[in-house]
């Protein structure tokens, strides 16, 4: 299979930035709302595992039709990894504690950006590797929800946009199912409509990694999205301005403390020949500055004043 190093590139590099992504989203929103769970190491740990594993096994040809295969191994491959984040979201409440909470959901919906990668599709399709049957809704369909995952996820807090955000999770869901089934039956042994070429591309490397790695990720956080927009939560609608304020007394505590903790920071120490080191503070309401940035709370100290 000949496929262009560029596409190569962009799906692997893609892949990589899909299992990188994901923790960090978790951890921003464990710190956004002050919860007293840390899944992001863990779960980094899997993907990564899960990337290298797939890569490797796609670039070994794993994934390639064999003669008498009946069911092909790409798909195997897509179920492997939909079961294993189902089953690890079923059995971990630390994980559906961060997944459930409304500061996630943005990043959720965010991390569909990386389905623009179905514009590989589009390419091959021109370099005549792929039918166009299976390429174009799939690349097409993948392109529209990428590019306005960004959109999506920023109009979430709206008030109103809980159904535009279902509708487009909708689509995203159905434009899995039209892409994996077309692949489905435009490749043997399960071909069904019988095009040149057929979609035997997407069980060779690097296309392989979409459907055994990229896909079942992007219908599982289609899936935790929807279960946030159906429930009482969602319903009820945005109850905030900022994704901090579900947690307001959580946060102005630790803020009230880091305050402190800036007083304390500027306590100075003069040492005197004849006794012992004295302790001198500065007048606080000279010098002393702090502001929120996002969540947290920064010093800020103006240079000294001379004596």
């Amino acid at each position: 299979m000949n496929i262009p190093f560029y596409v190569t590139a962009s799906v692997v590099v893609v892949a990589a930035i899909a299992a990188m992504a994901i923790p960090i989203t978790l951890a921003r929103a464990s710190r956004r709302a002050a919860l007293p769970v840390n899944v992001a190491a863990f779960v980094g740990l899997a993907l990564g595992a899960g990337f290298v594993l797939t890569t490797a096994l796609a670039a070994a040809g794993v994934y390639e039709l064999a003669l008498g295969e009946v069911v092909p191994a790409v798909s195997l491959g897509l179920l492997a990894v939909l079961a294993g984040a189902g089953l690890a979201i079923l059995f971990s409440p630390r994980l559906r504690r961060v997944l459930d909470h409304p500061a996630a959901q943005q990043g959720v919906i965010a991390l569909q950006s990386w389905r623009i990668e179905g514009a590989a599709f589009l390419v091959l399709m021109v370099l005549g590797q792929l039918p166009p049957l299976f390429a174009l809704p799939a690349g097409l369909g993948d392109l529209f929800v990428g590019l306005t995952a960004p959109f999506v996820a920023r109009m979430l807090l709206r008030p109103g946009a809980r159904r535009w955000a279902i509708a487009w999770n909708l689509f995203g869901l159905a434009d899995l199912a039209v892409a994996v089934g077309l692949g489905v039956t435009t490749t043997p042994p399960t071909q069904l409509f019988f095009t040149t070429p057929t979609s035997v591309a997407i069980t060779a490397f690097p296309l392989a990694i979409i459907p055994a790695f990229l896909v079942p990720l992007s219908i599982m956080l289609h899936l935790v999205s929807l279960r946030y927009l159906f429930s009482a939560a969602a319903r009820a609608g945005p109850s905030e301005k900022t994704p901090w304020t579900n947690n307001q007394p959580v946060i102005v505590e630790r803020h009230l403390t880091k305050a402190a903790l800036c007083l304390i920071t500027e306590i100075e120490y003069h040492g005197h020949p004849h006794r012992p080191r004295a302790v001198h503070r500065r007048r606080i309401n000279t010098w002393l500055r702090f502001s929120l940035e996002g969540d947290d709370l920064h010093c800020r100290f103006p240079a000294r004043h001379r004596h």
